[in-house]
């Protein structure tokens, strides 16, 4: 056998030995910048290197150099400001106030007037019933006030009314408010005299109202609710609780 064969054929396992040994180096160095990776915390935004760009929008400026405007002798005089293009450069006016306060949790004292706090406010263009008027004669007669006012306070139930309140208001001969009223929009004195529980003040806007009443037979011109004469006139009808104030 030649002797390069031979010291070949000698070195070979000697050789495959180095390699495995290196290549195991290697791998071990891999794993432990793995190691390290994972448990050095993350790079911020602000800690990566980011490209340096040279800054040219400003450049130095010799202050004596700087022409100043020329403003003469004449005082600094303040002129007014420009008119507006158009209106939308305008202030709005401030709108009317087309709603009238609102009387809470109010309570019928009589056919068509209510109590709300210290107010007691009349419904204009009508003439209440008294609480303790009786319709009819004999005994076909019944407490048609009180039931004028039990309907009234039923159809309240202590709901906001909106009426229409002055600086000076006009008074009734009672002394209340006299003052027009709805309630949810609808006009009260108009559904107290056309429902018949009160009348229409003469020459008021209600007048029609009250014919028409009278004619169906409605509220005070009608029989006395819930059954006969001789039961109404025994069992005067009981007003609802009056709301908490």
């Amino acid at each position: 056998m030649r002797p390069a064969i031979l010291a070949l054929a000698l070195g070979l396992p000697a050789l495959t030995a180095a390699l495995a040994v290196a290549g195991a180096a290697l791998r071990a160095e891999h794993a432990a910048e793995a190691v390290e990776e994972a448990v050095a915390p993350p790079q911020t935004a602000a800690q990566k290197s980011l490209p340096v760009i040279e800054d040219r929008s400003t450049r130095f400026v010799a202050v004596g150099g700087i022409a100043p405007p020329d403003l003469g002798d004449a005082p600094i005089e303040r002129v007014e400001p420009r008119a507006p293009l158009g209106e939308l450069g305008l202030a709005a006016p401030p709108r009317p106030k087309e709603e009238g306060p609102l009387l809470f949790r109010p309570v019928a004292v009589e056919s068509a007037v209510v109590e709300a706090g210290e107010r007691r406010v009349a419904i204009a263009g009508t003439v209440s019933v008294p609480p303790d008027r009786v319709c009819g004669a004999g005994e076909a007669s019944w407490p048609c006030g009180a039931s004028a006012r039990t309907a009234f306070r039923l159809w309240l139930r202590g709901r906001a009314l909106e009426c229409d309140l002055p600086k000076e208001p006009a008074r009734s001969e009672a002394g209340d408010i006299v003052a027009a009223c709805r309630l949810a929009g609808q006009d009260a004195g108009r559904w107290l005299v056309a429902n018949g529980w009160a009348l229409a003040e003469p020459g008021g806007p209600y007048e029609e109202a009250e014919r028409t009443a009278r004619d169906a037979g409605k509220g005070i011109f009608g029989r006395p609710p819930g059954g006969g004469a001789a039961s109404a006139a025994a069992t005067p009808p009981t007003d609802p609780p009056e709301p908490s104030r």
